[in-house]
């Protein structure tokens, strides 16, 4: 799913409870696509706050990090949300 999103450029929230662990899973995922290798659309770290969430709005094609839980309640920012404290392991 993670493939076909960025693929799609479609909007995808990453979210950690660890800031390292979220941007280790944000930074690798553009790898996916290994012929476009677009980093500009990587946003490692957005908090909820309004100056940030309307600058990420007007992106339209993004890949956010957030550790702040609240983001999965927020459905208008995302296509894919990912939830990288479940589905990504790091030690």
């Amino acid at each position: 799913m993670i493939y076909t999103a960025i693929l799609l450029k479609k909007r995808v929230i990453v979210y950690s409870s660890r800031l390292e662990q979220l941007q280790e899973v944000v930074r690798s995922l553009p790898l996916f696509i290994w012929h476009r290798k677009n980093w500009s659309i990587l946003r490692p770290y957005v908090s909820l706050s309004d100056k940030e969430i309307e600058e990420l709005s007007s992106l339209g094609t993004y890949v956010a990090g957030f550790t702040d839980q609240n983001v999965q309640g927020r459905e208008d920012l995302y296509d894919l949300y990912v939830n990288g404290t479940k589905y990504f392991y790091f030690y």
